[in-house]
């Protein structure tokens, strides 16, 4: 029988700020999709049902057979589609999927954005209870065009379909270019009213760190390497929430235990924090593992929990219609809650 804690955490409605779609695909959907490629020929199946148990390496193959497999319309589709279908189930109840428009032989970067927004349509009438947006994401490793491209990509389909676009990302290699960079194309996006949910601090790299904060951004992935006091205020100053990703940060080996996790410090001093997946397919984790790993490791009540979803959707870019309704599912849920 499963401990009231872990009860509590699965039917508590949570809401995921961090999550890459091609990271997220489980092994079930990876094998959908080699058959939607490749048929039923075992040679090309097979290696995705090896992936059950892997090493970091394994890992992050995964992220290069989701490229491989997602080079279709229809096949960006299924994958988005699976994606929201494994939150649902997780009882999440608003996520922000983010993926970089990417083009193939078989697709344009709008056919591939496209896909996702169509999906995303879609999945409102047969999944309800899920409120689904998308940030499109710039890849620090492609060039600058390209991430022109996909700024612009962004602002155009943010006016087209501004209940779903609703922010813009900054990922990838962060050793790989500058963070200046980017910075017209992400002042471009901020100035067309998109919001900017930037990846920083990934590396210990303590200029980039300060450049980026005094840039500004509403909320940051990982913050890893933030350390210093002068970032901190910065930080605060310019209300900025952090996104927290457990598991991940620990298997990329950024942080050598869930207990020196820099959630905690930044969590006990009041300053804005929402845990994430990141990836839940690449490393095997769903939010509800993610909520209870934080749970058992820094003693998170009932309450703690509820408070961060609430944080959660405060932290979102869900509109001001939006966030009473998701808001109104978690108290919802706390009123009745008081028995776990």
């Amino acid at each position: 029988m499963k401990p009231n804690k872990e009860i509590f955490i699965e039917q508590l409605p949570k809401v995921e700020l961090h999550a890459h779609i091609n990271g997220s695909l489980s092994n079930e959907t990876l094998c959908k999709l080699s058959q939607l490629k490749y048929g039923t020929d075992a040679k090309h199946t097979e290696k995705y049902h090896l992936l059950t148990k892997m090493d970091l390496i394994d890992a992050f193959e995964k992220f290069k057979y989701a490229h491989e497999l997602t080079d279709t319309p229809e096949a960006v589709a299924l994958a988005t589609e699976c994606v929201i279908r494994d939150f649902s189930d997780d009882n999440v109840v608003y996520v922000e999927l983010r993926s970089t428009p990417r083009s193939t032989m078989k697709m344009t970067k709008d056919e591939y954005i496209m896909a996702v927004i169509d999906t995303i349509l879609k999945m409102k009438s047969q999944l309800p209870s899920i409120l689904v947006k998308l940030i499109v994401s710039i890849n620090r490793r492609e060039s600058i065009e390209s991430a022109e491209e996909n700024g612009s990509l962004a602002s155009k389909y943010a006016k087209l379909h501004p209940n779903i676009v609703c922010g813009v990302d900054l990922s990838g290699d962060p050793a790989s270019k500058k963070f200046s960079d980017f910075e017209p194309i992400l002042a471009k996006a901020r100035e067309t009213g998109l919001k900017l949910a930037l990846h920083c601090g990934e590396i210990d790299d303590q200029d980039e760190i300060s450049a980026m904060l005094k840039f500004g951004m509403h909320r940051l992935g990982h913050g890893t390497f933030i350390k210093g006091e002068n970032e901190e205020i910065l930080l605060k100053n310019n209300e900025i929430a952090l996104e927290c990703c457990l598991t991940s940060n620990l298997l990329c080996g950024v942080v050598p235990t869930y207990s020196d996790h820099h959630f905690w410090r930044f969590y006990k001093n009041g300053h804005p924090v929402v845990i994430c997946t990141d990836d839940f397919g690449v490393f095997s984790t769903s939010l509800s593992k993610e909520l209870q790993i934080a749970s058992d490791t820094f003693n998170l009540s009932s309450d703690d929990l509820i408070k961060l979803s609430r944080g959660a959707i405060d932290c979102s870019f869900a509109s001001d219609d939006e966030k009473p309704i998701v808001h109104g599912k978690i108290d919802s849920f706390a009123k009745d809650a008081i028995g776990f």
